[in-house]
């Protein structure tokens, strides 16, 4: 089976100027030969059977619809919310993650998001709100920080965007650490809730 019609297919019908049509006309506005055709057909049924497209009774191609769960990699914006970017594109596009739903999750982290609820969203905008339910894999684990000494305790003010919370360390390794240092610490366990 030829995966470049595979390619080529995924990649017209995830253009935002895609309007689902039938086989035939897919066909023809990817300038499929007719000698090609049964091939390009069976990449079609391939594509389906492993859930990339719909292709159903009225031969009309379409991409998935969201699903009850969504599995890709989570974009974290600076207020907080986020978006999970699927790794099978659906016909909805990202899933919106409200900033209490995230669940730890940072930019880069493969996340598993539950979709909660159709929400009154302007047209054009996809109706539905996701919630962390899985951090699947963690993109980082090592960030660069300041020390800094509270009470009795250090705390890491992170340098950048990705992760904006203080964060506790416990030891500080060295016996010479002194406020203000700059550290390169590692998450080892993050706070949930």
């Amino acid at each position: 089976m030829s995966l470049r019609f595979q390619r080529r297919l995924l990649s017209h019908i995830r253009h935002p100027s895609y309007t689902p049509g039938a086989v035939r006309e897919l066909a023809e506005d990817l300038g499929i030969a007719e000698e090609d055709f049964a091939e390009f057909e069976q990449s079609l049924q391939a594509l389906a059977a492993s859930g990339q497209v719909v292709y159903g009774d009225l031969r009309v191609v379409t991409l998935p619809p969201m699903g009850h769960e969504v599995v890709g990699m989570f974009r974290r914006n600076q207020k907080g919310f986020g978006f999970v970017i699927p790794r099978l594109a659906n016909l909805h596009g990202d899933l919106f993650v409200p900033a209490d739903a995230t669940g730890g999750a940072l930019t880069g982290d493969t996340v598993r998001a539950r979709v909660v609820r159709e929400r009154n969203a302007p047209p054009g905008k996809s109706p539905f709100v996701g919630e962390v339910i899985e951090v699947i894999e963690r993109k980082r684990t090592e960030f660069s920080g300041e020390l800094v000494r509270r009470g009795s305790m250090w705390i890491a003010q992170p340098d950048g965007k990705t992760l904006t919370d203080p964060v506790v360390i416990r030891d500080p390794g060295n016996k010479n650490a002194q406020e203000g240092d700059k550290i390169i610490f590692e998450l080892t366990l993050r706070p949930e809730g």
